[in-house]
């Protein structure tokens, strides 16, 4: 696939979450959905040279989220892409410790709590989701992560840490 090709999915790709997130009751944080029960996640910190990075996230009903940040600059680098590591988050029954997949996922980044920017649709990969981002300043990171899941509920996750 050619760079326009690639150009072409990614604007549609975004174009899509767009239309997605516009039209669920996304919008306003602390609605249903949302938890701000800090001591479910680590706020620990994160080295911009750690390979991985993993820590459990929040639950939401009966649904676990666990998040993994892998270093990728290098290989992301040789491709000539600016991302330097990929986040992937998994979601897991509460109850069970099952892997809950399909559904979608987008990621917002944000500077506190609020829902500045737009949504990234996150890509599914291997009952995850997965989405390429670039880490290269030090200091607190949120992200929002607005979810539907195969049950149809809206969820959306807080997320937070430091990157040392």
């Amino acid at each position: 696939m050619n760079k326009l090709q690639q150009l072409f999915f990614r604007a549609l790709a975004v174009f899509a979450m767009i239309l997605f997130v516009g039209t669920s009751s996304y919008a306003g944080v602390g609605k249903k959905g949302h938890s701000h029960n800090h001591d479910k996640h680590e706020s620990a910190g994160m080295s911009l040279q750690s390979e991985k990075y993993q820590f459990k996230g929040e639950t939401i009903g009966d649904i676990a989220s666990h998040v993994e940040i892998i270093n990728i600059e290098q290989q992301m680098k040789q491709a000539g892409q600016p991302e330097t590591h990929r986040l992937k988050v998994t979601f897991l029954d509460a109850g069970t410790g099952e892997v809950v997949s399909g559904g979608k996922a987008a990621i917002n980044f944000t500077d506190n709590h609020d829902e500045t920017g737009h949504f990234k649709a996150m890509s599914p990969e291997n009952s995850s989701f997965v989405a390429d981002v670039i880490l290269k300043q030090k200091g607190e990171k949120h992200f929002l992560l607005a979810t539907v899941l195969p049950d149809q509920e809206k969820r959306k996750y807080h997320f937070h840490f430091t990157v040392k």
